[in-house]
């Protein structure tokens, strides 16, 4: 996504409207690189995953796994990009004194397949993912999307800044998630 080729309008187009969210965030960024009177630098983070994960996306797939529950993922061989929580506040700290501008992705390198991501859940729980075929409020997966959203992060790492790898720390991660006092937000 470019934000300097972006169409700024007060409203969607009938194509868009039904998702609002992508819409509203290609809109401020286009709006700051446009009209912005000052350097802006617009930071893209995928899925956080960690420790401190207040959305807890990572614990629906590891408790349903763990206890039996169906998962209902749309496409489980979609990919998806995700970053360490500590790599995202990394980059935070590390591009205060950057003078880069524009859009930069952060995100591990590799991109997340869901059906693996299930499988190092498996691993650690010992249980094998139930994935129905009919979806219900409570069994839609939150990275239940369905197509691959995968970030570039070659200009990341251009600029210096090196993402660590998903084998790196997301395995261990998920095994940390079997004691409960490992899974308390760090943001209360």
């Amino acid at each position: 996504f470019d934000p300097l080729a972006w169409n700024i309008r007060e409203n969607p187009e009938e194509t868009e409207k039904d998702n609002l969210y992508k819409f509203g965030k290609r809109q401020a960024e286009a709006v700051f690189a446009q009209k912005a009177n000052f350097p802006v630098t617009m930071i893209r983070f995928p899925f956080i995953l960690g420790p401190d994960d207040y959305t807890h996306r990572l614990s629906f797939h590891y408790d349903r796994v763990r206890d039996g529950k169906a998962i209902y993922m749309p496409a489980p061989k979609v990919k998806v990009s995700v970053v360490q929580s500590e790599d995202a506040a990394n980059f935070l700290l590390w591009s205060i004194g950057q003078k880069f501008t524009g859009p930069v992705n952060v995100a591990s390198p590799e991109s997340l397949g869901l059906d693996q991501l299930l499988r190092w859940i498996a691993d650690s729980t010992g249980k094998k993912p139930l994935l129905v075929n009919k979806e219900t409020d409570s069994n839609h997966s939150p990275y239940g999307v369905h197509e691959d959203s995968v970030l570039d992060v070659s200009h990341l790492v251009s600029l210096g800044f090196q993402p660590k790898s998903l084998s790196s720390w997301l395995p261990g991660l998920i095994r940390s998630m079997a004691d409960p006092d490992s899974r308390q937000s760090k943001l209360h």
